[in-house]
């Protein structure tokens, strides 16, 4: 079966109860995200990220690609909110020193027309 159809088809509340962590509950948020608005269900896939925003600011302060991958996963909703969700995704990802963050939040910025703070060594 297609990972992506045995995502959808395993009941939500199964993959969550399968977590055993908050940064793997939002993992888990985010992977279902993402499916279901790659299979046209935009609407629960906001609903979902969302949560997975709320779980990642709540519970992982310390899990920075957890963090900005649920904002990014939000964006995809929500692309008029971009400037702050962008700035707060940047913020994380540069806080935590994570180079591979910081390209994927500049590369969804450059897309969308958004700007971001320069770095100043």
């Amino acid at each position: 079966m297609n990972p992506i159809q045995e995502l959808l088809d395993t009941p939500l509340e199964l993959l969550l109860a399968a977590a055993r962590t908050p940064v793997e509950q939002v993992d888990t948020l985010v992977r279902r995200a993402n499916a279901e608005m790659d299979q046209g269900d935009v609407d629960r896939g906001k609903q979902l990220a969302l949560e997975a925003v709320e779980l990642a600011r709540q519970t992982c302060p310390k899990a920075a690609r957890e963090r900005v991958l649920a904002l990014l996963c939000f964006l995809r909703t929500a692309p008029d909110n971009a400037a702050p969700l962008l700035a707060e995704a940047h913020g994380i990802a540069d806080s935590a020193n994570e180079p591979q963050l910081i390209t994927a939040i500049v590369h969804a910025a450059r897309t969308l027309g958004v700007p971001l703070p320069t770095h100043v060594f």
